[in-house]
């Protein structure tokens, strides 16, 4: 049987391997734009172009409690006193995805509040070029 172990999912912003999930659906991967733009001609022949956009929006949902969340304010912080933009990573270490994205940056500091329960943290990071293989898994883990 194949499994898939959120322990064995590493991402990486600028230099921080980024720990500390929120539960549930905790990485949304969303490309900006369609690859390829379609024409149907006025018999029925299609035309395809090729867009070259590349760009994505990641979003990271994290516990407020996550040190990630210190690392990725300091991230953004540096960006804003220093035009600072880092490399961004996702590689599943159980299967065959992995995603680079270079030059990204965090696009806001994310909406927040506090409560007598956990409050998530939402974190979305702009990656001008994704470029990366979406896969399965293929390790069995005892």
């Amino acid at each position: 049987m194949k499994t898939f172990s959120s322990s064995e999912l590493v991402v990486v912003y600028g230099a921080t391997q980024i720990t500390g999930w929120a539960d549930g659906q905790y990485i949304d991967v969303s490309y900006d734009d369609d690859i390829y733009k379609y024409t149907n001609g006025a018999d029925g022949e299609v035309a395809r172009v090729k867009t070259g956009k590349l760009m994505a929006t990641i979003t990271l949902r994290l516990l407020q409690t996550s040190a990630s969340n210190d690392a990725l304010s300091g991230y953004l912080i540096a960006d804003i006193a220093a035009n600072a933009p880092q490399n961004f990573l996702i590689k599943d270490l159980n299967g065959s995805t992995i995603m680079d994205g270079p030059q990204s940056s965090i696009v806001k500091f994310p909406d927040y509040g506090y409560a007598g329960e956990n409050v998530n943290r939402e974190w979305k990071i702009k990656v001008p070029k994704l470029i990366g293989f979406l896969g399965g898994n293929f390790y069995n883990i005892p």
